[in-house]
């Protein structure tokens, strides 16, 4: 069972919460126990195109609580009268950029804590739009709004931003600043930011040269590394390891080629994490019969430096130990 931009519609978790909860669950997943197809293990999911967030971070975030909370109250108890056994509720937070994903259980969090301090937010709510109404229209409202609007980056998903007076008067003064000081000259600090990106393009290409004769060289003469200029200078080869897409798709079904577009060693090890927790007697099975559909292949070659005091420092330790 696989469902998809599930809506959260007027849902009040209990009558004491004065506003109710609107939004969208990315992904529903029910994950079937092979022997009993009513024995399952319930996953919501999330998908994030900006920065990878750790585990104590989310737990810290608002969005992940109500989920599992949404997840308990109303999707775990609507799956119980259709006669599954709900053994596991999951979220599943994936972070596509970075090929992340952080599983929470719901032993994780709080929810009453969660679910007072949404309460909360609530009647703040009511109370300021009271307060607002309360407020001659004209200039005490624009005077009132003023103290109380704030930006920050959720500004953009805001649906009355272009009323906003903060986001407003932001526009407006970053219309007003001269970027550049009075009497700069546009044409030259482009031409000197052009230059610098040139320079940077072009010292990249001329450190690969460099590095490319530098192996050639170590190989010649039969070395493994090169002490000069004060660094430690070595080639460093990966091993690339290649896993069986028939052993990925065997093991985790279509759906997990559907979830990651590009198949990588994270996106593997997230999918046995999540295989750990919703159906641990297989993990170990998992692990093994990936390990003998793996082969390792030649990948880059890259020169790496050092600096040759804390290399040797680094050594001595190493000796010592």
């Amino acid at each position: 069972m696989w469902m998809c931009e599930t809506k959260i519609d007027g849902w009040r978790p209990s009558p004491e919460h004065p506003l109710s909860i609107l939004g969208y669950i990315d992904t529903i997943e029910l994950v079937h126990d092979e022997d009993d197809p009513k024995s399952v293990v319930l996953v919501v999911g999330d998908y994030k195109t900006g920065k990878g967030k750790s585990k104590d971070e989310l737990l810290d975030d608002i969005q992940p609580p109500i989920y599992m909370a949404y997840a308990l109250y109303v999707l775990k108890p609507w799956l119980e009268s259709q006669g599954y056994d709900v053994k596991n509720v999951l979220n599943v937070w994936t972070y596509i950029a970075e090929e992340l994903c952080v599983v929470l259980t719901q032993d994780d969090y709080d929810l009453q804590m969660t679910l007072e301090y949404v309460a909360n937010i609530s009647r703040q709510m009511l109370q300021t739009a009271k307060a607002y109404n309360e407020k001659a229209p004209g200039y005490e409202r624009a005077t009132f709004l003023s103290k109380i609007e704030k930006l920050n980056p959720l500004c953009n998903w805001c649906p009355v931003r272009r009323v906003c007076t903060q986001v407003n008067r932001a526009f407006e003064t970053r219309a007003m600043i001269d970027l550049f000081g009075p009497g700069s000259d546009i044409g030259e600090i482009l031409k000197e930011r052009d230059l610098y990106a040139l320079a940077i393009r072009e010292g990249e290409e001329r450190k690969k040269e460099i590095d490319k004769m530098l192996r050639v060289y170590m190989a010649q003469h039969g070395l493994d590394e090169i002490e000069a200029n004060g660094h430690v200078y070595w080639e460093v080869h990966n091993r690339n390891k290649k896993i069986d897409p028939m052993a990925l798709f065997n093991l985790f079904g279509t759906q997990f080629f559907v979830n990651h577009g590009q198949i990588s060693q994270e996106s593997v090890k997230n999918a046995l994490s999540v295989l750990k927790i919703t159906q641990p007697d297989k993990y170990e099975e998992a692990v093994k019969y990936l390990e003998q559909h793996t082969s390792e292949e030649p990948g880059a070659r890259y020169i790496r430096s050092k600096n040759a005091k804390s290399e040797t420092k680094s050594r001595g330790k190493k000796l010592a130990a």
